[in-house]
C-alpha cells in the first residue's frame, strides 16, 4: 500500500521518471518480509514412513546415473531436525526399519555425498547428538538402493565396533 501511495506521490508532484522505483521497493518488502516469516518459522518436519522412504529411493537410484544414501543410527529427535536444517540437495529424508534415518541424494556424486556426511557429523557433534553416520554411493558402491543400504549398514557395524573398542581399552 504505501509503495502505491509512493508511486501515486511521485506522478502528481510531477516526478513520473521516479515511478520505475515501484518494482525494486516493491521486490525489497516482499523479500524483508518473507524472510522474517521464514526466520520465525519452526523447523517442523518429519521425515517420511520407510516404506514411503524406500518406495522412492528404489525408483530414484534405479533411474539415476548417480545417487548417494546416507543412514544415521540416530534415535534422537533433535537428528531429524539438524538434518533438516542442513538439507540442502536431500531429495528424502526417512525413518528407517531397524531405527534412524536414511537419506536419499538425487544426482550426488560420491565425493559430494561423502562432504555432506561429514558435515552432518560435524553438526550432530555441535548439537551433542550420539549417533553414527554413513554413505555410499551409486555406482562407486552399487547399483540399487539395497546395494548402497547394506553398505551404509557395514559402516555402521564397523564405526560401531571400533568404537566399543577404543571404550573397552581406555
Amino acid at each position: 500500500m504505501a509503495v502505491a501511495l509512493g508511486e501515486y506521490a511521485a506522478y502528481s508532484v510531477g516526478f513520473p521518471l521516479l515511478v520505475w522505483l515501484s518494482l525494486p521497493a516493491a521486490v525489497v518488502i516482499q523479500r524483508y518480509f518473507t524472510t522474517a516469516e521464514l526466520q520465525a518459522r519452526e523447523v517442523d518436519a518429519e521425515p517420511m514412513g520407510p516404506d514411503a522412504w524406500l518406495l522412492v529411493a528404489r525408483v530414484i537410484v534405479e533411474r539415476s546415473a548417480t545417487a548417494s544414501v546416507l543412514r544415521m543410527d540416530a534415535q534422537d529427535p533433535q537428528a531429524a531436525r539438524t538434518v533438516a536444517m542442513l538439507q540442502g540437495g536431500c531429495d528424502a529424508v526417512g525413518t528407517y526399519p531397524g531405527g534412524g534415518l536414511a537419506i536419499l541424494l538425487l544426482d550426488c556424486p560420491p565425493a559430494q555425498g561423502d562432504a555432506l556426511a561429514r558435515r552432518l557429523r560435524m553438526a550432530m557433534d555441535l548439537h551433542k547428538v550420539q549417533c553414527g553416520i554413513a554413505s555410499a554411493s551409486k555406482p562407486r558402491d552399487g547399483h540399487t538402493v539395497e546395494d548402497l543400504l547394506a553398505v551404509c549398514e557395514a559402516e555402521l557395524v564397523l564405526s560401531t565396533e571400533v568404537s566399543r573398542r577404543s571404550a573397552d581399552s581406555s
